[in-house]
């Protein structure tokens, strides 16, 4: 009978029940309730007249996760006495001891099954998350454990084998929800497999976008895409879960995601706003302290020095005992150190700029890199070209910081086509486009790389990176 499929064992159901007495509806509600036919369990249970069929009641409705009914029922049976009520009772209240006590008293294997679940549970809220990962394990473990225990078993262990095992066994179209969505979760952990990820999270919130844990899956690719420097891509995925829930924008840690992403894409403006947003969202000081930082560090990029300045100061003033503020007291100097260099760069003072561009470097070891290219910057400024040649290569090769990496690209790729070394600029301008960053940086990578082509006599390779292009970019 557990391998029949749902609907089939319904008309069975069905028709069984009309040729049953109103005495056998109990049996009938029972059986339903073994299959995890949870309407029909409620529908052949009736107004739940005796105790028997309002545990049929409760029971179908703990299937369904329907835990503020369970409530509403127990409030309306004040006769109802005996270990079956008060269990439900005591898990509405959230006395996950009580229950287990009752369910260990009963003795039954299904009891124990479920008061083992309860320990795990409480264990993993108290942070003793090994020890409740051992009593999921051993649950499951047992030869006869049904669906929805290893379910939940495998949801909460977030174990790939378990997950596809609970998927591909589950009937209850909610679990099996539940455990699709955490699949696709795990799944966009390994490269080899994220594409299917995605994909299965894609169609699940798609079909059912108040499925449990639908929000939290589809944000999760935003991740793995921000982890894979697939920027553009995050950022369409934050818009799709706006859209898809709109409360979603109002989550401090999605506004300071998209913000990190526009950031990214060279969209300072939207960023600036979306980390503005996140910091008002933030329930604590220190998420009102990373906001702060991260609008500094776009202002800083906007050439606003003075108010990124003042951002950093304010995280320093008003919230000092915060992690990031502790971390920032070393960084506000360089920050300055960096703001400083880039004035004096504007004015053409490029000694005096890469002197403080590598003071801000040994100030703020996680800007090195970008301070040694603005240094060589003013290296060429100074008409020092090999020395400047010489820097931005090294780091367009072997730069940790992958937005560094690609600017220096960029800046030497210019500076061979400005060569007429059309062969290797456009080399580098293909190279450039193929970073998964600004759509619009890539397009016009691709029309410099075209330019190359066509100047170096390649008409073929001309035509190409434009089409590319329009194709790859075609909102750019």
């Amino acid at each position: 009978m557990r391998f029949m499929s749902k609907v089939l064992m319904s008309l069975l159901l069905l028709a069984v029940a009309l040729n049953v007495t109103a005495a056998d509806e109990l049996s009938v509600a029972q059986e339903a309730l073994r299959d995890g036919l949870w309407e029909i369990a409620r529908s052949h249970a009736g107004a739940g007249d005796s105790s028997e069929a309002r545990l049929v009641i409760l029971e179908s409705l703990a299937g369904e996760g329907k835990w503020e009914e369970i409530g509403r029922r127990l409030a309306g049976w004040k006769d109802a006495q005996g270990d079956g009520f008060d269990y439900y009772r005591a898990v509405v209240k959230g006395d996950h001891a009580k229950a287990m006590e009752i369910l260990k008293r009963g003795g039954s294997s299904e009891g124990l099954v479920q008061a083992k679940l309860f320990e795990a549970e409480a264990l993993a809220k108290d942070g003793k998350r090994d020890q409740a990962n051992g009593i999921w394990r051993e649950v499951v473990a047992q030869t006869n454990v049904g669906t929805r225990v290893l379910a939940l078993a495998a949801v909460n262990l977030m174990d790939a084998a378990l997950l596809r095992r609970a998927y591909a066994e589950v009937d209850d179209l909610g679990l099996r929800r539940m455990t699709g969505l955490r699949l696709g979760m795990v799944l966009l952990r390994e490269a080899a497999t994220a594409k299917k990820g995605a994909g299965l999270i894609r169609a699940i919130a798609k079909d059912a976008p108040d499925a449990s844990g639908a929000r939290e899956a589809f944000l999760a690719i935003a991740d793995h895409e921000i982890a894979s420097g697939r920027w553009a891509a995050a950022a369409d995925i934050y818009r799709e879960a706006i859209e898809t829930w709109p409360d979603v924008a109002q989550i401090a840690s999605v506004q300071e995601g998209r913000g990190w992403v526009l950031d990214r894409l060279g969209r300072r403006d939207e960023a600036l706003e979306a980390f503005k947003l996140s910091g008002t969202l933030a329930k604590d000081d220190e998420g009102r302290a990373v906001a702060l930082v991260r609008e500094g560090d776009v202002l800083q990029e906007l050439e606003r020095a003075d108010e990124a300045m003042s951002r950093y100061r304010t995280v320093l003033e008003k919230y000092p005992k915060t992690a990031i503020a502790g971390k920032l007291k070393t960084v506000v100097s360089a920050r300055e150190l960096e703001a400083r260099g880039r004035g004096l760069y504007r004015d053409f003072k490029f000694a005096e700029a890469a002197a403080a561009f590598a003071e801000a470097g040994r100030a703020d070891s996680s800007r090195q890199e970008r301070m040694a290219y603005f240094s060589a910057l003013c290296q060429y400024g100074l008409g020092h070209d090999d020395a400047a040649e010489n820097a931005i290569r090294d780091l367009s090769k072997g730069g940790k910081d992958r937005e560094v990496r690609r600017l220096a690209t960029l800046w030497l790729a210019k500076l061979l086509y400005n060569r007429r070394e059309w062969k290797e600029s456009g080399r580098l301008f293909v190279s450039v486009a193929e970073e998964k960053g600004n759509p619009e940086e890539a397009a016009e990578a691709l029309l410099w790389a075209a330019r190359a082509a066509f100047f170096d006599g390649n008409y073929n390779q001309a035509i190409q990176p434009p089409t590319e292009a329009a194709e790859r970019h075609a909102n750019a």
